[in-house]
């Protein structure tokens, strides 16, 4: 099976609520593999519950809440501390808990209430 890079929000149960979670999959082949740095960006709305991403510009794809209810608990991580770049420390039921097979360089740049300009 091929590696995926999951964004996820919402509920973080397993198996998890589509009601109130979103979860977009991008698949490791549609990824750069360059040893370059690249940009990747992604937004979460709460409600509707939605979920973007971009890498270097490029819009990668987009999901929705079922019904477009909103997230759980109203917040982007539900009602989880949430995390990034992990899978052993998250508290996040049902996912993968290696690590990603590349390195993740920079930091985590959180932005409240504005709207993407990629």
């Amino acid at each position: 099976a091929e590696n995926i890079l999951r964004l996820r929000g919402g509920d973080g149960a397993n198996p998890f609520n589509i009601a109130n979670t979103v979860s977009l999959d991008i698949p490791r082949h549609v990824l750069p593999d360059d040893n370059d740095t690249h940009r990747l960006v992604w937004d979460i709305q709460i409600n509707p519950g939605r979920i973007r991403a971009w890498l270097d510009g490029v819009f990668l794809g987009e999901s929705f809440t079922n019904a477009n209810g909103a997230l759980e608990s109203n917040r982007w991580s539900g009602g989880g501390s949430g995390g990034y770049a992990t899978g052993a420390n998250a508290n996040v039921g049902g996912e993968v808990t290696g690590q990603w097979p590349g390195t993740v360089i920079g930091s985590l740049t959180v932005y409240n209430n504005q709207l993407v300009d990629v």
